[in-house]
């Protein structure tokens, strides 16, 4: 679920967290060291320098090599803040996620595409937005380019204190958009009716 306002790239806070854990050794090893030569600390920090080195290499190969494509995980983070980004924009205020529906994995992402997330609105009721994202990729050295995943991400917004605020209404101005927009409000209604009947079957 993505939240403006707090979101925070993963894999800058497990960074962050290697570089903290990295001082807080060093730090320790100056303070409270219990080699009982200037030569066994050297080696201790040679040891522990090759296992940090060795820690890195297996989550790059683990991460790079080993898989072939790009994880579906990944991509949907990134539909995820293209969605929020647009959802923002159009209300001015903080915005959660609050469903993604309609995912199509159409076709899988190689290493060394090039990836290309698009989005748009295509609906809004009184207090949620439906924004449709794709995501298209191509080879650097090949013309192809084709569509690899596509799914609509219904966003809320929120005030300072978490709770729903209005919408503001979607400008519709060709016979698209309107199409577009009458085909969410379709969808909108088909999710919420099913909600409702999943909520009286729990009574």
């Amino acid at each position: 679920m993505a939240q403006m306002g707090s979101r925070t790239s993963a894999n800058q806070s497990v960074l962050i967290q290697a570089k903290n854990l990295e001082c807080d050794f060093g730090n320790s090893c100056k303070l409270h060291s219990r080699y009982k030569s200037n030569e066994q600390e050297i080696e201790g920090k040679k040891r522990y320098e090759a296992q940090k080195m060795e820690r890195l290499e297996t989550k790059q190969r683990n991460g790079e090599i080993i898989m072939p494509v790009i994880s579906p995980g990944v991509t949907m983070k990134l539909m995820d803040e293209v969605a929020g980004i647009i959802a923002a924009r159009h209300c001015k205020t903080n915005i959660v996620t609050a469903s993604v529906d309609a995912i199509n994995f159409h076709r899988k992402i190689k290493k060394g595409c090039v990836v290309t997330v698009s989005g748009r609105m295509t609906f809004t009721s009184n207090k949620s937005m439906e924004i449709e994202v794709f995501v298209d990729a191509d080879r650097v050295f090949e013309p192809e380019k084709y569509r690899a995943v596509s799914a609509f991400f219904t966003f809320i917004s929120l005030d300072k204190d978490g709770k729903p605020l209005p919408v503001p209404p979607l400008k519709l101005e060709t016979e698209e958009e309107k199409k577009r927009f009458e085909e969410g409000k379709v969808r909108y209604l088909q999710t919420k009716a099913k909600r409702q009947t999943e909520k009286a079957r729990q009574q």
